[in-house]
């Protein structure tokens, strides 16, 4: 039978203690987001038992063997004995920065020699994921780059020197919206 966990409870829940005896084993982002599971915990828990889930995380972090690990470790201690947060603040919008400038360099890029200095911008019509898909197959045409950009990303498919076809993608608020275009003249 599953333990159950009722809200502003005094007892510390056994999945708690299983994930510090875990934590020691995790660096970097990855413990962040152990972290963040923890905070998921503390948050339900009443106060009293602060002092116990920092002796966790305190214990925690005598056992890592990783320098980096034991210190943000002995700080989550700090913060959740001084009635803050075990994980460090989250901030998604920036993460997602992140994300797209890696991205933004996963994409092969096409030789400078080809000229589209001409079509930087979609000037085609609007066409759904189908229908661009089936240009940039007709066209034979390859990624020339991805941009990231203040909202979002913009890529540009080639053939023959000619932009055939565009993908503009726009995050708001942790969610994407895509707009495909072609370009008429290129197909």
């Amino acid at each position: 039978m599953s333990e159950r966990i009722v809200l502003g409870s005094t007892k510390v829940p056994a999945v708690l203690r299983e994930l510090a005896d875990l934590l020691p084993t995790f660096s970097g982002r990855d413990l962040e987001s152990q972290l963040q599971s923890f905070d998921a915990y503390l948050a339900m828990l009443s106060d009293k038992v602060r002092p116990e889930l920092a002796a966790l995380l305190n214990r925690a972090a005598v056992q890592s063997a990783d320098a980096a690990t034991a210190e943000r470790l002995v700080q989550a201690a700090e913060s959740v004995l001084g009635g803050g947060r075990a994980a460090e603040a989250y901030d998604h919008m920036e993460a997602m920065r992140e994300y797209a400038a890696a991205q933004a360099t996963s994409f092969e890029l096409t030789p400078p020699s080809v000229d589209v200095s001409t079509a930087d911008s979609p000037t085609g019509r609007q066409v759904d994921y189908s229908e661009y898909m089936s240009v940039i197959r007709r066209a034979n045409a390859t990624l020339e780059f991805e941009k990231p950009g203040g909202v979002g990303e913009t890529e540009r498919w080639v053939s023959d020197g000619r932009v055939v076809a565009w993908l503009i993608v726009r995050y708001f608020k942790g969610e994407h919206d895509y707009d495909y275009y072609v370009n008429p003249q290129a197909v």
